[in-house]
């Protein structure tokens, strides 16, 4: 993830980014 203090939703939507970014 980003950082260990972002909550869980945004650690979410930042996998699932960069996930489609590499798609």
């Amino acid at each position: 993830g980003v950082s260990k203090n972002a909550p869980p939703e945004l650690e979410k939507k930042f996998v699932t980014r960069l996930i489609h970014t590499l798609d």
